[in-house]
């Protein structure tokens, strides 16, 4: 027979097991049947389908623990199965709908870069070019044209200074033209907005829709001290300040000498030399070539 506690073989007629010290009580026929009803009783606990022998404690414990682990691997392959892959989880998108969510959340910015990219870009046409004019004039207006409106630079011999040395009077001429179209309009607001606050443009042809904006932003200078014609005076446009800013000009010998077409209703000023310009190295010589042109334009 065995020890009911340590499993060791005992014979029938010993008392203490060897192994373990374990006392049997009686003539060890009760070692027997606990270990016989023991094994009998887990048995019955098993599965049916499963028959499983047991010669010890040993042996049951040992299966036990077979089983337990079994029944761990078997839960977490189950888990595993349950759970998505990595790659179900994420939905491919495709290329519209990447595109789609970047606009979504990058419209603006991009807009602004597109914009700031053309201002540069325009800017960097013109360094290459390396127009170095005398004076510059600027065309604002909704019907504004020009005779090649790609090449802004007109001759002015005779009618303003050689500012720059270069051996000829030259005259550039900005034109912006605004249309109604929102993305157009939106492109010329950009440029008038650079040209007004690097001082560029010395002289304005503006509709009437204009003279009110840039009489309010102080790049008109009066008129008064310029024009000796009572009537073209009194035919001017008035700023905040009650002194006249612009007056009106029609297409004269030199407009059409310079390729220019001005609309009805065209008025002409000229920018003052601002706070801000007052120690600009050459900006008497611009407001000298501004005037002459001025002069020139209106008699």
């Amino acid at each position: 027979m065995k020890c009911v506690k340590c499993g060791n073989e005992v014979s029938p007629d010993e008392k203490i097991c060897p192994a373990c010290g374990t006392s049997f009580g009686g003539d060890g026929e009760d070692a027997i049947r606990s270990d016989e009803a023991s094994t009998k009783q887990h048995k019955e606990n098993l599965p049916e389908e499963k028959e499983v022998a047991f010669s010890s404690l040993a042996a049951l414990r040992a299966y036990q623990e077979k089983q337990r682990q079994s029944g761990d691997l078997q839960s977490a392959s189950a888990t595993e199965a349950n759970q998505p892959s990595e790659e179900g989880q994420k939905e491919k998108k495709t290329l519209k709908q990447r595109l789609e969510n970047y606009w979504y959340y990058h419209k603006w910015a991009t807009i602004i870069g597109i914009i700031v990219i053309i201002c540069l870009a325009f800017s960097i046409h013109e360094m290459i070019t390396n127009i170095e004019p005398d004076l510059e004039i600027a065309l604002i207006g909704e019907n504004m044209m020009m005779d090649d409106m790609e090449n802004g630079s007109r001759q002015a011999d005779g009618i303003i200074r050689d500012r720059n040395g270069d051996g000829k009077a030259e005259v550039l001429c900005r034109v912006m033209v605004f249309t109604g179209d929102g993305s157009d309009d939106y492109y010329m607001y950009q440029r008038l907005m650079a040209d007004l606050a690097a001082g560029e443009s010395r002289v304005y042809f503006m509709d009437r829709s204009f003279v009110d904006y840039l009489a309010s932003q102080e790049v008109l200078m009066p008129l008064e001290d310029e024009v000796q014609d009572a009537e073209l005076l009194q035919n001017g446009i008035t700023g905040e300040d009650g002194n006249v800013v612009a007056v009106p000009v029609t297409n004269t010998a030199l407009a059409e000498q310079m390729g220019i077409h001005l609309p009805d209703e065209t008025y002409i000023g000229v920018r003052p030399i601002t706070p801000s310009e007052q120690n600009e190295k050459g900006i008497e010589e611009k407001e000298e070539n501004a005037l002459l042109f001025f002069h020139e334009f209106i008699k």
